[in-house]
């Protein structure tokens, strides 16, 4: 499993970058995909969201930590120029100071 956080470092959420559509139906919204800056890799990724999840409208900057990402990595080549496409998959985005943890509830008894 991939340390999202060795492997991004801090995340900084840009922006919505727009939609990609299902090849089959073009009516029909695969993903959304979002631009975050990232301090490890210094500059800008783009992450892509199943079209399930609520689209983000987070303020500029937002500090945000991708839940379950996975990267997908390939490499093009032509006849004098080679290019290696990144793309990265999440379940989610969230903010950074949003406990993702699951919570046990408290016992409000007294013993």
């Amino acid at each position: 499993m991939m340390d999202a956080d060795k492997t991004f470092g801090v995340l900084d959420f840009i922006g919505f970058d727009g939609e990609k559509m299902d090849n089959k139906d073009s009516s029909k919204v695969e993903n959304y995909r979002y631009g975050v800056g990232s301090e490890e890799h210094g500059g800008a990724l783009v992450v892509y969201l199943p079209a399930s999840v609520a689209k983000k409208t987070f303020a500029y900057d937002t500090q945000v930590k991708l839940v379950n990402p996975t990267v997908q990595v390939f490499a093009t080549a032509s006849y004098n120029d080679s290019e290696v496409i990144t793309t990265i998959f999440a379940d989610d985005m969230v903010p950074a100071n949003q406990n993702t943890a699951p919570v046990t509830p408290k016992s409000d008894k007294k013993e």
